[in-house]
């Protein structure tokens, strides 16, 4: 019977006819090795793999010189699952046809199913060598590479692929290479690649969604928005695309200077229905906290705020309660609600501690270690309770870095350590500060100047930017002209904390500075990572309490002796002050007619309390009211972020239980620039410090504008930042021991127009370049830290 009519059935997909036409033949000549192997063929593809096997190796058997047959057979041992007998088949049949490129590849796919990565990829190479024409090859080579972590070599082969095959991998090969350019940074052709996943299937819901996080990435919000509804559109029911609408209309407000209420209240709608849909989405959870726990301007409706936290602690899986009760916490403290802050603060703590099993380790190292310790100093001065709970979260948050695998690099393992008697020792340090906040942020105006003196003793000064939302200005451009080098990692990268440390490790550092101290939890990971030979925390707004190996930078003020116990890090104590600015710069000012526009007599006296809403409490509020019901048609301003009318309730409370009249106290909104802002301190007489958290940048615009302070010193860091400053300048009028003490020095400096026009003298007097105060002074501050930093680094 004629072969081709056999071969004629198999072309034509009439699989069983042609198996039965090549029996008939074999019947007659069973020795025709070349039928064995087609029926075999014909076998393999109705899925008879018995019968395939044994039709080819009887053709092997016959012909054993033919290299086709062992191809075929490889083909169908890889089928069957018998990997290592599939791979022998192949190299059997490379050895037979070097030069056949299809061998090469199908002996390359079997060792990269046997997890032979270095041969399966010399395989694939050699076949595209024979052929570079294969765009399977070229896909599957480039899987290789991907799974290898080559992404660069991944894209090129995938390129190559579709070049070849603009059809090959369909759109997933699409949505793959995307999201290796987003995982690179390369945000435009990752959106190219997704938009042509998208143009090859326009009802790709993966598509449209990974075409959003690319757009979101970028900061094209709108774009991104518009992507993601189309996503909904095609799947209404996935909990990460709802997710993802509710970041990109919170980043699209923020971008665009204010988050009004719908868009507010949209962006919360989207991650209730992510969470509904998948309560264990913690993205969702992620989102929806920091949309309640970012600060917003002082005209945005706090009430909204508020009554979106208690609806998320409604509908919030238990799992997460813990998550939504702090969310509840950090909407009434920023609101100025100190009191209902502090009830929910002092609940979350007791569960703590009656807890038998301790909350999530990931909700806490993520989410809640720096809120709850951002409640904890804000809410009480008492050093012994927040440190006992700094210390528990502290743990925690190390205890989940441990167990997920995030290591430290200890000091001996760093590239270039210098050991006793190194020649090295003696070179100039390698200074790094890493902070979210390298634009103007307070934490800035009061490092930039040290960091600048800092460059003039090594010219080593590197920075890490990690920052939330990416923000640029002129304060930024210093830093940038300040280092050797200003990096800003791709926030899509994965593990970001562990590219940072790796990058901070590639540059060799001595010292490694976080300027944001305990407020932000990516930098907790850091410093845990330990990425140079001294980590040390500064500013901010308290040791993170992460490591017994790192330090926290203050003074012999804010830390006297014997708070060492308290903390986790080692203290390393400035011998001055734990801050130093060159100054300030502010607008003129034309005094009297602006005191004249707010109806302020020309002598009159002005105090002036500047603080956020959530410095405020009942028992400041009260002792300042106090001060101006002593001292004759006096004036109380008040300026800060918070809801105005929680926190002129309070004042307001505060007048009528002391019979002061409520138009004594007057309220000034939020400015645009920090210049128009310190304005506010050429109009005030007195400045009236906050407490339990003092003002930090507050306190030192207000002495360098030359206005007397009044201060309460308290037991903790952040309740003796005021005592540092005036102590550190000479000054002892003002700082009180007491809230009684404290009415006193307020009552006082307005009373006596002499020791406030002394206390003004003495205050420029500070900062003459001849007798130039400490507070004044970042070059000596600069030596002085230099020195600490040399001493951690020899000793």
């Amino acid at each position: 019977m004629d072969v081709r009519i056999a071969q004629h059935g198999k072309a034509e997909g009439e699989l069983e006819e042609a198996i039965t036409r090549y029996q008939e033949i074999l019947a007659t000549e069973p020795g025709a090795a070349m039928v064995h192997h087609q029926l075999g063929e014909v076998y393999f593809s109705v899925r008879r793999l018995p019968e395939a096997i044994a039709s080819i190796q009887q053709a092997i058997k016959l012909q054993p010189d033919l290299a086709a047959p062992y191809k075929t057979l490889g083909n169908v041992l890889l089928a069957a699952g018998n990997l290592d007998a599939a791979a022998r088949s192949y190299a059997q049949a490379v050895a037979l046809a070097p030069d056949w490129a299809e061998a090469h590849a199908n002996l390359g796919s079997a060792l990269y199913r046997l997890l032979q990565m270095e041969a399966a990829a010399e395989c694939y190479q050699k076949a595209i060598s024979l052929n570079p024409n294969l765009a399977g090859v070229w896909l599957n080579l480039g899987n290789l590479w991907r799974q290898q972590g080559q992404i660069n070599q991944a894209l090129d082969c995938w390129e190559q692929a579709i070049t070849l095959n603009p059809q090959i991998g369909g759109p997933q090969l699409h949505i793959k290479m995307g999201n290796l350019l987003l995982a690179r940074g390369d945000y435009p052709a990752a959106t190219a690649s997704y938009q042509q996943a998208v143009d090859l299937d326009p009802n790709s819901t993966a598509a449209y969604s990974n075409l959003g996080s690319a757009r979101l990435y970028q900061g094209q919000f709108q774009e991104a928005i518009t992507a993601f509804r189309q996503a909904l559109q095609l799947n209404p029911n996935s909990a990460e695309v709802h997710c993802n609408l509710g970041l990109a209309i919170t980043r699209h407000g923020q971008q665009q200077g204010q988050l009004s209420e719908a868009t507010f209240n949209e962006a919360c709608t989207c991650f209730r229905q992510a969470i509904e849909i998948q309560g264990d989405l913690f993205a969702a959870h992620q989102g929806i906290f920091y949309l309640l726990t970012t600060p917003y301007p002082g005209n945005f409706d706090f009430e909204i705020l508020r009554k979106s936290a208690d609806q998320y602690r409604l509908f919030c899986p238990p799992a997460y309660q813990l998550i939504a009760t702090t969310a509840v916490m950090m909407t009434y403290l920023v609101s100025g609600y100190y009191r209902e802050a502090k009830d929910i603060f002092l609940e979350i703590e007791q569960n703590f501690s009656q807890s038998e099993q301790l909350p999530d380790k990931e909700i806490i190292a993520q989410l809640i270690y720096s809120m709850l310790l951002f409640g904890a100093y804000r809410l009480r001065d008492d050093l012994k309770s927040n440190s006992r709970l700094s210390l528990l979260l502290g743990q925690i948050y190390a205890d989940y870095l441990r167990e997920t695998g995030f290591k430290t690099s200890p000091t001996e393992n760093i590239v270039g350590w210098a050991s006793p008697g190194d020649k090295n020792r003696n070179r100039l340090l390698k200074i790094g500060f890493i902070s979210p906040n390298f634009w103007r942020h307070s934490v800035s105006w009061c490092s930039a100047d040290v960091i600048s003196e800092l460059a003039q003793i090594s010219p080593h000064i590197y920075f890490y930017y990690v920052p939330k939302k990416v923000k640029e200005d002129d304060m930024t451009a210093r830093f940038k002209s300040i280092g050797t080098k200003f990096y800003r990692p791709n926030q899509a990268a994965n593990g970001l904390a562990k590219v940072l440390v790796e990058e901070i490790l590639q540059d060799d550092l001595d010292i490694l500075v976080d300027i944001d101290s305990a407020t932000e939890p990516l930098h907790a990971q850091i410093l845990y990572g330990q990425p140079a030979r001294a980590c040390i925390s500064w500013l901010g707004f308290e040791a993170p309490f992460i490591s017994e190996q790192n330090y926290f930078l203050s003074d012999w003020h804010t830390h006297p002796q014997g708070v060492e116990k308290y903390y986790r890090e080692k203290l390393l104590r400035m011998p001055d002050c734990f801050a130093a600015v060159a100054g300030f710069k502010s607008h003129s000012l034309n005094r009297e007619a602006v005191r004249t526009a707010m109806r302020i007599g020309a002598e009159q006296v002005v105090y002036l309390c500047a603080a956020p809403a959530t410095k405020l409490n009942p028992e400041l509020v009260s002792a300042q009211i106090a001060v101006i019901k002593r001292v004759p048609d006096s004036v109380l301003i008040y300026k800060g972020r918070g809801d105005i009318q929680a926190i002129k309730s309070l004042y307001w409370t505060a007048c009528e239980e002391q019979y002061v009249s409520a138009h004594r106290v007057k309220f000034l909104g939020i400015t645009p620039t920090e210049e128009e802002h310190r304005t506010i301190y050429g109009i005030a007489d007195v400045f009236l410090d906050s407490y339990p958290y003092n003002g930090g940048t507050h306190n030192l615009e207000a002495l360098w504008f030359d206005l007397p302070v009044v201060t309460k010193v308290g037991e903790q860091f952040l309740a003796r930042m005021g005592y540092s400053f005036l102590t550190t300048l000479g000054i002892a009028e003002g700082v009180a021991w007491s809230w009684e003490e404290y009415v006193e020095w307020g009552v006082k400096l307005g009373l006596d127009e002499s020791l406030r026009h002394h206390l003004r003298e003495r205050l420029r007097a500070s900062k003459q370049p001849d007798n130039l105060a400490p507070l004044w002074n970042p070059r000596k501050f600069a030596r002085d830290m230099y020195g600490i930093f040399e001493q951690l680094i020899n000793d």
